[in-house]
């Protein structure tokens, strides 16, 4: 008997045409979840509610399972992934909440962090920084580029700004059958039984955004799936990336 991690997660890394367009169709039911979950939230209802709500719209929208749906508002937010509780929802909490639906076998990943009513000028700004990591990071998906390489643009970003305390976790990780696969970054990639990845090929997907920036009094995180391209990323999970809601 050997550990034949490694061979499966070479003949996994590159999608064909046929897994992409799966790929494509979870994240059309991720945004579509995300949107119900956005439309829900107001003051007083529960963590749990605003993850039933996404988890209904998936449902209708063609899903046949989704990994775990994740919620957390206020302090919880510095939970990278939280599972919803019955904690209700305050106006000028933070909320974040990050989907994973299943679709003819294959995953997307989308995250995104709202306020209900108007967030702080310091949440604002924390936001926008990390919104600014995340999208630069987005736009270096292509070929050639290696998996570690994109962690340290994430991560220089909010490290210069003076966020080394608050950012912990790989920022990027490979989606397909799984919603959390290879390829991932080298610390990570150990952890795994994986060996480093190589830099990436056209049809890789990623999640982009995995681990977000953590201040102790909340978090911050947005997240996207993306498919590696020859001249640059096409991102699949197109909703709206704005801090304020309108509950």
């Amino acid at each position: 008997m050997r550990d034949c991690t490694h061979i499966l997660t070479q003949l996994r890394l590159v999608k064909e045409p046929g897994e992409i367009k799966r790929i494509r169709a979870s994240a059309a039911v991720a945004v579509a979840g995300m949107a119900a979950a956005v439309k829900a939230l107001r003051p007083g209802l529960t963590e749990s509610q605003i993850a039933a709500a996404a988890e209904f719209a998936m449902r209708h929208a063609g899903t046949e399972e989704f990994w775990c749906s994740y919620v957390s508002s206020g302090a919880r937010t510095n939970i990278a992934h939280g599972l919803p509780s019955l904690r209700k929802l305050q106006r000028g909490d933070l909320v974040m909440i990050d989907l994973h639906p299943i679709v003819n076998g294959y995953s997307a990943d989308i995250c995104r962090t709202v306020c209900i009513g108007m967030p702080t000028a310091e949440q604002q700004g924390a936001y926008d920084l990390y919104l600014r990591a995340q999208q630069a990071t987005v736009a270096e998906v292509k070929t050639g580029t290696g998996v570690g390489e994109l962690e340290s643009i994430l991560h220089t970003i909010l490290e210069e700004a003076g966020h080394r305390d608050h950012v912990f976790g790989p920022p990027i990780h490979g989606v397909g059958i799984e919603f959390d696969e290879a390829p991932l970054p080298p610390g990570h990639a150990f952890f795994h039984g994986e060996k480093e990845p190589q830099p990436l090929e056209a049809n890789t997907v990623l999640a982009v955004g995995n681990c977000g920036l953590y201040t102790g009094p909340w978090g911050m995180r947005v997240e996207d799936t993306v498919v590696v391209g020859d001249q640059g990323p096409e991102v699949l999970t197109d909703f709206p990336r704005e801090l304020v809601t309108r509950a």
